[in-house]
C-alpha cells in the first residue's frame, strides 16, 4: 500500500516523468478520505471544535485530495467525497469563528481556518461543478456567516488551485454579487420557519440596508475593494 502523502505527490506539479500506476488514483483518494482526522470529523455527531494544532494536518490532507482530483478527475467518486466532507465545516468551526476571523489580533489562526474552508470549497466545486456554486452553497459552507463567506470567496480568488478550476474566479465574483441582493438579505434575516412574505416592506428595506452595510464592511475588511 502506497502512503497517501507519497501517492498524492504523483499529482503535484511538476508532473512526474512516468504516469502513476494503474488504480493509484482511486486508492489514494480512499486513503485520504479515510485519514484519521477526516474519519473522526465524518463520524462525530454534532459540532466539535478542531484544535488549532490540527489545522496544518487537515490542510495537508485536503491539499493532497484536491491535487489528486485535479488530475485524476471525480468520475465515480464525487458523491462519496461530497458526503464525506459535506459537514466538516459545520462540525469543525464553532459559531464564534467569525469574530476571530475579523479580529486582526488572531490573523494567524484566522488564516488557517480560512485555508481549510478554501480547500473544502475547491474540492466540492471540482465534484459538483462550478455552475452549481451559488450564494446558498457558499453560506452553507460558512455556516450562514456572511463574514466567513466573504473571507472564503476572496481567499479562493487570490489563491486558486493548481491547476485552477476553470471559470471559478468569475463565478465567485457573481456569488459575491448575489450576496448583495435583497433576496439573500431577506433569507439571512428570516428564521427558516418564518415566511418572509409576511414581513412589511419597511422592515425588509431596513434589513437590506443593514445587510448591505455588513457586506460592505466585509468587502473592505478582506480587501476586495479599497
Amino acid at each position: 500500500v502506497v502512503p497517501s502523502d507519497v501517492a498524492a505527490s504523483w499529482y503535484v506539479l511538476p508532473p512526474p516523468p512516468t504516469p502513476p500506476p494503474e488504480g493509484l488514483a482511486r486508492a489514494t483518494l480512499e486513503a485520504l478520505l479515510n485519514e484519521p482526522l477526516i474519519a473522526y470529523l465524518a463520524a462525530v455527531e454534532g459540532p466539535c471544535e478542531v484544535a488549532e494544532t490540527a489545522f496544518p494536518q487537515l490542510c495537508t490532507v485536503l491539499n493532497a485530495l484536491d491535487a489528486v482530483l485535479s488530475r485524476a478527475g471525480t468520475d465515480g467518486i464525487s458523491e462519496r467525497i461530497c458526503q464525506r466532507l459535506d459537514d466538516i465545516a459545520t462540525k469543525a468551526f464553532p459559531p464564534r469563528t467569525s469574530p476571530m476571523i475579523l479580529a486582526p489580533s488572531s490573523s494567524a489562526v484566522a488564516a488557517r481556518r480560512i485555508d481549510v474552508l478554501r480547500l473544502l470549497l475547491l474540492i466540492l466545486v471540482r465534484c459538483a461543478g462550478v455552475e452549481r456554486l451559488t450564494s446558498r452553497e457558499l453560506l452553507s459552507l460558512a455556516a450562514g456567516d456572511l463574514a466567513i463567506a466573504v473571507a472564503v470567496a476572496t481567499a479562493t480568488m487570490r489563491e486558486p488551485a493548481t491547476p485552477a478550476v476553470p471559470h471559478l474566479q468569475v463565478r465567485l465574483c457573481q456569488v459575491l454579487y448575489e450576496l448583495s441582493t435583497p433576496q439573500v438579505s431577506a433569507e439571512m434575516a428570516t428564521h427558516p420557519e418564518e415566511d418572509s412574505g409576511n414581513t412589511p416592506i419597511e422592515e425588509r428595506l431596513r434589513m437590506h440596508i443593514a445587510h448591505s452595510h455588513r457586506l460592505a464592511l466585509c468587502l473592505v475588511q478582506f480587501k476586495v475593494i479599497n
